[in-house]
Formats: structure tokens, sequence, C-alpha cells
């Protein structure tokens, strides 16, 4: 198996403005939370305000901050495939991808955003509970359930 450190969020292209309180509070929750949802309307920046936070709470993070798009990912059963392919896990063996992400992730710390994931709720919520209770220095953020 191999992975990647770091992290793979992109690059800002421009400023975020007029979120200075929403990016506070995201960073105060950072801090004292494992698990921050944002949720609301599509179109409101929910993705772009996760993704700067993440960026400015990232380097606390020994392993990184890392982006998963949920987006394209249609099937619940690809879910744990799409976050390995995000971490750069390469595991050619038979296991689960939710087992090879336990195992990547219990000696890790590191920030992860699950983006885009309303038409994965379910599988989402049981794959971040997995985890969560596997990897105890990891953070985790799944900011773009729409309500």
């Amino acid at each position: 198996m191999t992975h990647h450190r770091g992290g793979n969020l992109p690059c800002a292209t421009t400023e975020l403005v007029g979120r200075g309180g929403e990016l506070a509070e995201a960073g105060r929750l950072l801090r004292g939370c494992r698990l921050v949802t944002v949720v609301g309307c599509g179109g409101v920046g929910k993705s772009r305000l996760a993704l700067r936070a993440a960026e400015l709470a990232g380097p606390g993070f020994a392993d990184g901050a890392w982006l998963v798009d949920c987006s394209p990912v249609q099937d619940a059963a690809l879910l744990g495939h799409a976050v390995a392919e995000a971490l750069g896990l390469v595991d050619g063996t038979a296991r689960e991808p939710a087992e090879v992400l336990v195992e990547h992730l219990a000696g890790r710390e590191l920030l992860l955003v699950l983006d885009g994931c309303e038409q994965l709720a379910d599988a989402c919520a049981a794959l971040t509970g997995r985890l969560l209770a596997a990897a105890p220095a990891c953070g985790w953020w799944p900011p773009a359930g729409s309500r």
C-alpha cells in the first residue's frame, strides 16, 4: 500500500469575501470538534467556506488536509473507494475500502473534507462514524449537506 502526505486541497484563486464570521466560527469548531458539518441550500458557498477553513486549519494537522469530492459518486458502495483515491491509497488486496481506510488513518493526524455528500448522506454518516472511531487524531468535515 502506498500513500501521499501533505494534502490535496485546491489552491484558492480568489479571496473569500464577506464570510469572516462564518470562517472564524468554522475555525473555532474545528479546534474543538472532530466532526463539523456545514449545511444549507445549494449554491450558498458551503464548499468554498469549508475549503478555506480547511486550508487555514490544515497546517495544524501533521498529515495535512484532504478533499474528497463525493459529488460524482452515485453508488454508496463506492464511497470508500472515492475516499481512498483522494488520499492516494493504493491497495492490491481484496479488502473492503473501509478496512483499508481504517488501517491507513489509525495512526495519522489529518483533516478530511467530504464535499458533495447529499446523495450519500447515510453512507457518509456510516463511513465517518467508523473512521472517527478508528482514527482518534483525525478531523472530519462533510460540508455540503443541503437542507
